[in-house]
């Protein structure tokens, strides 16, 4: 699916994660 665009699709995924680790660290559920 992230055949056009990786760099996209890992720059939303990074930064979601990040977002949601600095709101909840909760490797569990990000992960």
């Amino acid at each position: 699916m992230a055949a056009g665009k990786p760099v996209v699709i890992l720059g939303v995924f990074v930064a979601d994660t990040a977002y949601r680790a600095d709101r909840q660290p909760r490797m569990g559920e990000t992960i």
